[in-house]
């Protein structure tokens, strides 16, 4: 089962009670006002001072950082392409029918 989260005007809640009424898949219940709290997923960041910031920097510097391109990498957006090119040859199958 479902949940929804719906908002409806005072002035239309009698409307919105009567309607899903006539549903025999609904359940609802009106509920007071509720406030809920909002998520930011960022929040675990991490604030440095400028000093912090470049001796990271140069402690960084030293080490030499180099792209891993692997076969299978490559062959893995092969694929990808390959699939969008079936599905959109399949979207024109379905057009021209």
């Amino acid at each position: 089962m479902k949940n929804f989260k719906v908002q409806v005007d005072n002035h239309q809640a009698e409307f919105f009670k009567q309607l899903m009424d006539r549903f025999d898949f609904v359940t609802y219940e009106e509920v007071d006002g509720f406030h809920e709290p909002r998520v930011y997923p960022a929040a675990d960041f991490e604030i440095r001072s400028e000093k912090d910031r470049a001796a990271q920097a140069k402690e960084g510097m030293g080490k030499v950082r180099t792209k891993v391109s692997t076969d299978s990498e490559e062959k893995r957006k092969m694929d990808a392409m390959s699939d969008i090119r079936d599905v959109i040859s399949q979207i024109d199958r379905m057009r021209s029918r």
